[in-house]
């Protein structure tokens, strides 16, 4: 029977001396929106009769996840898990990129569009569950910006303004109505703006009101979805472009949006990109990746496919809706 060690934050489970390898290192972060007050008390509960070592990492603020996670590889954990929303996800996987280790996922964050994107059960229960049951492992892609790996989506335009006016501290009290909020507060007074937007050497001109490089589908909230046939694992990045201008025409998007029918829209365009994606507007706009602002435009991203094994259903992962 393994026996548990309380070292601070860290909680951690110590298996029979003839296990060589821990099995599974779960980093925590408790600024998460979902976080439970009683966590620790929670994945001991689901972990008990688990086979195997365990080890629980609480995170501080300003820590270096990134470092955490690629330390947690190095020392031979075959599994490490990002207990938190998006950003929490990015800053792990970055840390297991070109590793052995698989990418687990329990979602505590507010929105946890990868964990929907893959199927993964959206209740602590149901993750911890797949994590130590049956399950499968698929390869989902990346795309590389300023050094770093994303894998949700890279939005420019009115999406990274509502990700940087939804402060944390709000979206951990009342949860998506922060993003709502947010979105109705950066509607007033709003213009679209000119972008050259370059995709494998060809380039497009817009005038829009959101650019977005996106590997999941998933807007954050059902039935909400960027588009038609978007998946993770199809080492493609799928471009979105909304020229929505004015209250009517954002009315009308965000309608076919939750018909499931935003490709009929005369405001909507994709493009597709298999190698490196270019933005440029005619001011430096901000631009947020997985719920984090990482800069202003202009910016490059690369199209990394198959960049990361990561834990899903036994069945892999779910088709899109449309």
């Amino acid at each position: 029977m393994a026996t548990q060690q309380f070292l601070g934050g860290v909680i951690a489970m110590a298996s029979a001396p003839d296990v060589r390898s821990p099995r599974c290192y779960v980093i925590l972060n408790p600024a998460a929106g979902s976080y439970p007050g009683k966590i620790n008390e929670i994945l001991q509960q689901q972990w008990k009769s688990a086979d195997g070592t365990f080890a629980f990492h609480e995170s501080t603020g300003p820590e270096d996840v990134t470092a955490t996670a690629r330390d947690a590889a190095e020392r031979g954990y075959e599994i490490v898990v990002a207990g938190g929303g998006d950003g929490t996800v990015a800053a792990v996987a970055n840390g297991l990129v070109g590793t052995s280790a698989t990418l687990g996922i329990l979602p505590l964050g507010t929105a946890n569009v990868v964990a929907q994107e893959l199927g993964i059960p959206l209740n602590l229960e149901g993750a911890c569950a797949l994590l130590t049951g049956p399950h499968s492992v698929a390869r989902i892609d990346g795309m590389e910006v300023q050094g770093r790996h994303h894998f949700s989506r890279v939005g420019i335009g009115l999406d990274a303004l509502v990700i940087h006016e939804a402060k944390p501290q709000v979206k951990r009290r009342i949860g998506w109505v922060a993003y709502s909020w947010a979105a109705i507060k950066g509607l007033v007074g709003f213009q679209p703006r000119h972008f050259h937007i370059f995709v494998d050497g060809d380039v497009t001109h817009a005038r829009a009101s959101e650019v977005a490089a996106v590997n999941c589908g998933t807007m954050g909230r059902k039935p909400f979805r960027w588009g038609p046939g978007i998946r993770p694992d199809d080492g493609n990045i799928n471009i979105c472009i909304f020229r929505a201008r004015n209250l009517i025409d954002f009315l009308v998007l965000g309608w076919q949006l939750a018909l499931g029918r935003p490709q009929t829209n005369r405001n909507v365009s994709y493009l597709v990109a298999r190698h490196i994606i270019v933005v440029v507007s005619d001011s430096p706009l901000l631009v947020q990746a997985d719920g984090e602002t990482i800069g202003r435009t202009p910016f490059e991203l690369k199209v990394f496919p198959c960049d990361i094994p990561v834990i899903v259903r036994p069945e892999g992962i779910p088709p899109p809706p449309f």
